[in-house]
């Protein structure tokens, strides 16, 4: 028995789309929602979270003792991922907003039997996707530039403020 070891050409077939109902009442509602809470809560919360973990770690700072200073800088870190988490939360949610109003403008202005319409409405849901990645991203580098910057102060300089 001969195996076929020619090659192999991949067999594409189109898309099927299937219609999607969307209550774009409820999206609004929703969009709404999230906005009230991200400008009424978090947002001003936010600042003075970050300005009282920027202050840095308030215990043992007098202490030279391993464990307290070990303590000292994971609390540090625990302080820094927290800011950086936050402020990810924040622009995460602002990027589902704005994605939510396009979704909501292009159902609106779109003739969504068509094909044209599906794609752009598929386009913006991607792009929302792809900032609000790039958010997550950019906060992961900004927490382990914090935690790198704090672990090489503490090699030259000690421990943690």
């Amino acid at each position: 028995m001969q195996l076929d070891t020619g090659p192999v050409t991949p067999v594409v077939t189109a898309p099927q789309l299937s219609p999607v109902e969307v209550d774009l009442g409820g999206l609004d509602d929703f969009r709404a929602f999230v906005s009230r809470e991200l400008d009424r809560n978090l947002r001003p919360a936010a600042h003075g979270v970050t300005a009282d973990h920027g202050r840095g770690v308030g215990f043992g700072d007098q202490n030279i003792g391993a464990a307290i200073q070990a303590a000292r800088a994971h609390y540090y870190e625990t302080l820094a991922t927290a800011t950086a988490n936050m402020t990810a939360y924040v622009e995460s949610a602002e990027v589902l907003i704005e994605a939510i109003r396009r979704v909501s403008r292009n159902y609106r202005d779109a003739d969504l039997s068509s094909a044209a319409g599906s794609v752009a409405v598929s386009r913006e849901l991607t792009a929302a996707m792809i900032s609000a990645r790039q958010a997550q991203l950019d906060a992961l580098e900004l927490l382990q530039r914090r935690a790198w910057e704090a672990r090489t102060r503490r090699q030259t300089t000690g421990p943690a403020p």
